[in-house]
């Protein structure tokens, strides 16, 4: 049969040797589980004491076989919302006799629960902002590295058209100068021809 505890029970039990927790009204001993935890025994450590359902539920799936197996094994008992007197703990009916003080209230460990579910919420804002840091981070260095491969393609692009201007510069002034060199070339001719001409005329009239 399971044991039964108040949560002033399981409050007492928050650091040191000895850390419960409860999930869904059933308090586990999670001292000895500290080390296996997958994220590390502070997430225990924050909750230790408290009801840390919400946060199981949203870390865990708790329909898992190796969950249900982990949970078997620290199950220690249930929470229950007041324990049953004992007999020698009940106020004596005779006259005169005291009452039995009332429990104390359970402010500090109210207080203690949101700190440490005030402390995990800045945990994951924290985790969650170096997250978005390194994301930004890693676009910008992905938009430096798209600008400089633009800048290198502008520079290779340009250096092309320059190069392409030169060769078209070099065609044209070879053009040129095969065009005067051609002319040269036909005048010299033209000019040989005609004083061919002419000498083959003389040659006419001294006969």
């Amino acid at each position: 049969m399971s044991q039964s505890y108040t949560l002033d029970e399981v409050g007492k039990n928050k650091s040191g040797k000895a850390i419960w927790i409860v999930v869904d009204k059933k308090v586990y001993d999670v001292s000895s589980y500290l080390k296996e935890h997958p994220g590390g025994p502070a997430i225990l450590k924050n909750v230790g004491g408290t009801d840390a359902t919400r946060q199981f539920y949203e870390a865990h799936e708790p329909t898992k076989s190796n969950v249900k197996k982990v949970l078997k094994k620290l199950h220690i008992g249930v929470i229950v919302e007041k324990k049953k007197e004992k007999e020698a703990d009940k106020p004596s009916a005779k006259k005169g006799a005291k009452k039995k003080q009332a429990p104390v209230g359970t402010t500090a460990d109210e207080l203690a629960r949101k700190a440490a579910e005030e402390l995990q919420r800045k945990d994951q804002e924290n985790a969650q902002r170096k997250i978005q840091e390194e994301l930004d981070q890693k676009q910008q260095d992905e938009d430096a590295q798209k600008k400089l491969q633009d800048e290198l393609a502008q520079k290779l692009a340009e250096d092309e058209a320059l190069r392409l201007e030169v060769v078209a510069k070099k065609q044209a002034d070879d053009d040129v100068a095969w065009y005067y060199e051609a002319s040269a070339k036909a005048k010299e001719a033209e000019k040989l021809q005609q004083e061919k001409h002419k000498e083959e005329l003389e040659a006419l009239e001294e006969q």
